[in-house]
């Protein structure tokens, strides 16, 4: 449900007409063996709702959507099945996979999804559950569903598609979503196969059946996942939602901190000094212990990282969103969890290790470590991971889905990514040898109160190389911040107003890694801010796609 609310904002901002979004997920071994070991899984047929319920089934599968803005298909006679309407994300700040058992956040996000489209609950006629049939996920959902229908309860029909697909994890909300709208398009909903005899704790109108009406009016579609990270997303019939006025927000930048080989520090001087190398010392996390002891290293580099950019911003942390980027997550542990599969069996699989597995666990921690309630999630695009959570936080923020985000991105040594998928997925990259840091930057809507912006941010665009960039032209003693020209952002470069402009690259001060793009927008930030320079350009490139963004003084 991310992708698509990330999507939703291109089609509305102009950037794109069409948009093809949502998620696949594919079983494995690591993921059957963790749900496993953490006793979360049913060796028989789940059952959502049901009192008997003993946890959930895991499946595959994939689900894309195609968005189109409503004037384009009207032009050339398209008639929609349907509207994505709105999406809503948050974050519990709870506990890594359990989660909150008032589903206090899950009805939060359902209510800004009705709220910001204007849609009442009177217009509600079915919920997509997530419904996993865990006691847990269901008691609780259940909860938030009535807190949120309240007088329309008994009315609105629920169900769970898991029992007839399993819980797909990554594609489960794209799947879900895409089910929502054939609801809205055939007036029909599927039933919660296997629902037999409903908790008490999970009352509610539970289709049973296949179910036909005369009109399926909107839809909400929920999905929940580790790290306490919720999502509703609302589906209508075209044009039910009023017509509202949505301008892009502006959006700045209030702060920037960088932990590598040189400790902690606020992302200024990164290109000058001694080559970086090697990991951060310990001294520069300054976590709490007993709060971090579940934290592998990429949560404790995520959350010092939030930490240390959230100590100058005056904004409530419950505006705050947290997006790390990462390239490759935890391979060396993931390898060494499935390495003791192989020998001891999957009875032994350790169940406080495997949540530090799931890609987005480092931002869970950060968030729950931070208690940060905005939208959490994590990007993976390689060597421009950090430039496409910025990316992603920006569009966020100014589609009005999100007030403030903490972005940045995250890299960690590691044997296997040093040995092997770091000279083979990054484009360019030199023999020296991988160094670990972590960059995060605090970017929020103008106009917040309480928020002290150092830039702003006047262009955010990301494209393929061969297609034409309409750059802000550089304001005289511009200069322009990146990773090593030999990626190929030099000779980019050579083809815009930004010729004659030097990049600055900031791996001097962080080492070579994925974390640079991230480090290099702070950096720009922080020269602003010094008044070294009026306006900036960041720069990051791999493999033929340029993301590229304009700072200027506030």
């Amino acid at each position: 449900i991310t992708a698509l609310a990330v999507a939703r904002a291109w089609p509305l901002a102009g950037d794109l007409d069409v948009v093809v979004a949502g998620g696949p997920d594919g079983l494995c071994r690591l993921t059957l063996s963790g749900f496993n070991a953490l006793s979360a899984t049913d060796p028989e047929p789940c059952r959502p709702f049901d009192e008997r319920r003993r946890g959930l089934n895991l499946g595959e599968g994939a689900g894309f959507l195609v968005l189109e803005r409503a004037d384009r298909a009207k032009k050339r006679g398209k008639n929609a099945i349907a509207e994505l309407a709105r999406v809503a994300l948050a974050a519990e700040a709870h506990h890594i996979t359990n989660p909150e058992s008032e589903g206090r956040t899950a009805a939060r996000v359902m209510r800004e999804a009705l709220e910001r489209a204007g849609v009442a609950p009177s217009a509600i006629d079915y919920v997509n559950a997530h419904g996993t049939g865990t006691p847990l996920n269901d008691a609780m959902e259940s909860k938030a569903i009535r807190a949120v229908l309240a007088g329309e309860t008994e009315r609105v029909w629920v169900s769970s598609n898991k029992a007839q697909l399993g819980h797909t994890l990554a594609a489960a909300g794209a799947i879900e979503t895409a089910i929502s709208a054939m609801c809205v398009a055939e007036r029909t909903l599927p039933p919660t196969v296997g629902l037999e005899n409903v908790d008490p704790a999970c009352a509610l109108r539970h289709v049973r059946e296949l179910v036909r009406l005369p009109r399926v009016r909107a839809v909400l579609s929920n999905s929940f996942g580790f790290g306490g990270m919720d999502a509703a997303a609302l589906v209508t019939e075209p044009e039910l939602a009023p017509e509202r006025e949505q301008a892009r927000r502006r959006v700045v930048v209030s702060s920037a901190a960088v932990i590598g080989p040189r400790a902690a520090g606020d992302a200024t001087e990164l290109s000058r000094g001694e080559q970086a190398a090697g990991n951060a010392p310990d001294a520069a996390f300054a976590l709490d212990p007993a709060r971090a002891r579940r934290f592998d290293r990429s949560a404790r580099l995520c959350a010092a990282a939030t930490h240390h950019a959230l100590v100058h911003s005056k904004l409530a942390k419950a505006r705050f969103g947290v997006i790390f980027g990462s390239a490759f997550s935890s391979v060396d542990e993931a390898a060494s969890f499935v390495q003791r599969i192989f020998d001891k069996g999957p009875r032994l699989a350790s169940p406080a290790d495997f949540p530090n597995l799931v890609p987005s666990s480092p931002v869970g921690h950060a968030s729950i470590y931070e208690g940060l309630l905005g939208p959490a999630l994590a990007t993976a695009d390689l060597q421009t991971s950090g430039e496409s959570a910025i990316a992603t936080a920006i569009d966020l923020i100014a589609s009005g889905d999100a007030d403030a985000f903490v972005a940045g991105a995250v890299a960690v040594r590691s044997k296997l990514i040093d040995a092997v998928f770091h000279p083979l997925f990054d484009e360019g990259a030199s023999e020296a040898p991988r160094s670990e840091s972590v960059a995060a930057v605090v970017v929020h809507a103008a106009g917040l109160e309480g928020g002290r912006p150092i830039a702003a941010i006047e262009a955010a665009i990301s494209r393929r190389e061969d297609e034409p960039l309409d750059l802000p032209p550089p304001a005289p003693g511009a200069r322009a911040f990146g990773a090593a020209s030999a990626r190929g952002i030099a000779r980019w470069l050579e083809r815009t107003t930004w010729s004659d402009v030097p990049i600055e690259s900031v791996e001097r001060g962080t080492g070579e890694n994925e974390s640079v793009g991230a480090a290099a927008f702070g950096a720009a930030a922080r020269a602003i801010e010094r008044g070294d320079t009026e306006h900036a350009l960041v720069v990051g490139r791999r493999n033929g796609v340029v993301h590229a963004f304009s700072l200027r003084r506030v």
